[in-house]
């Protein structure tokens, strides 16, 4: 049996759970270690685990702790007069709800970091980390069906930031790992069942960040390979550009000829490749040569780069260098004088025999 919130167990087979200190909880059930002992937030604040303190709901969310772990927005038709609170209300009569928002993508940024026990094998505990991240947002897409756009595999990017994975020469026997995940495609706010089992629209941000810390479908995959996830360092939405546009700050600008960008979640545009040209700006591809043609330059802004395969005789160069005429000149003259030489012993041998 799972410990029940507020308490945790690090050993196996034991008949009871640790209760946390005195004014802590814990965000979810069956927890194992002691770190999972946080501040029990009173009503109208939630648990940050980033900064770790009771944060104020924003207004239009709100909280109560015998009922949700995290701030839920009002339902249609309520808001909140301010932060923090406890209770929505019923819009005043006569006014109605600002309109529905222009649902914008973003894409989440979030560090976490584990902690690696032997760091021998490098490809099979890379491989580890990455089932363990994928499992852990399959699980809180299942409860929010809407936090990934698709599948959260085909939006989800992965990449270890120093420690053992990232330099093949460090092979320390235990070592803490950090990790960037991003996934593309996310609303700031999602749809789905709550801690309470009732629907609730959540932050897309604090679903994530639950599923990161509710580690018990995955304790096998992290004994066995000798991992333990340890906290999550940062976590961060950014607006998603348009395919063919970059991030600048907090604004969306378009990629410039020669240029392109397929999901607008980057600082920088690609350059299009060799073989390929971009006149437009703002595109999501570049264009191919056409048939029979190629470029051999990248970044290319135009067709006239694209150059025929064929090969042009008028435009090929028959120009001889001076110093390879007067070799030539030079040859000729030794060969006349050759064959004057020859002549004349052949002449003078004859004319020797007929005396």
């Amino acid at each position: 049996m799972n410990c029940p919130k507020g308490s945790y167990q690090p050993q196996k087979s034991q008949d009871s759970c640790i209760q946390c200190p005195p004014g802590n909880t814990t965000l979810l059930t069956g927890q194992i270690y002691e770190s999972a002992c946080i501040d029990d937030c009173p009503d109208g604040t939630a648990y940050s685990m980033v900064s770790n303190e009771c944060e104020r709901c924003i207004i239009g969310y709100y909280r109560k702790k015998t009922e949700t772990v995290s701030c839920v927005k009002c339902s249609l038709g309520k808001t909140t007069l301010s932060q923090g609170a406890s209770s929505c209300i019923d819009l005043v009569e006569g006014t109605t709800s600002s309109p529905s928002p222009v649902i914008k993508k973003f894409f989440m940024r979030t560090i976490i970091r584990m902690q690696i026990e032997e760091c021998s094998n490098t490809v099979h505990i890379a491989a580890a980390i990455r089932r363990f991240i994928l499992n852990r947002l399959l699980s809180a897409d299942a409860m929010f069906p809407q936090l990934c756009a698709s599948y959260c595999q085909a939006d989800l990017s992965v990449r270890f930031i120093g420690g053992c994975l990232s330099n093949s020469r460090r092979k320390k026997r235990s070592t803490d790992q950090d990790v960037l995940i991003q996934l593309a495609n996310v609303t700031e706010e999602v749809l789905g069942t709550g801690s309470s089992g009732i629907s609730v629209t959540e932050r897309s941000q604090d679903v994530v960040t639950r599923a990161f810390y509710d580690t018990t479908q995955d304790a096998s995959l992290l004994t066995d390979n000798l991992l333990k996830f340890v906290a999550i360092i940062n976590t961060a939405m950014n607006e998603q550009c348009n395919p063919g546009q970059r991030i600048d700050g907090t604004s969306c600008v378009d990629c410039s000829a020669g240029y392109n960008s397929t999901n607008g979640t980057s600082s920088m545009c690609t350059p299009c490749e060799m073989n390929t040209y971009q006149d437009t700006p703002g595109q999501a591809s570049c264009k191919p040569c056409s048939a029979n043609t190629y470029s051999n330059i990248t970044a290319s802004t135009s067709s006239s780069n694209c150059i025929s395969k064929k090969i042009s005789y008028s435009k090929i160069s028959f120009a001889v260098p001076v110093n390879l005429y007067i070799l030539i000149i030079c040859l000729i003259i030794y060969l006349l004088v050759f064959v004057l030489s020859f002549i004349h012993s052949i002449n003078h041998t004859n004319n020797f025999f007929q005396k």
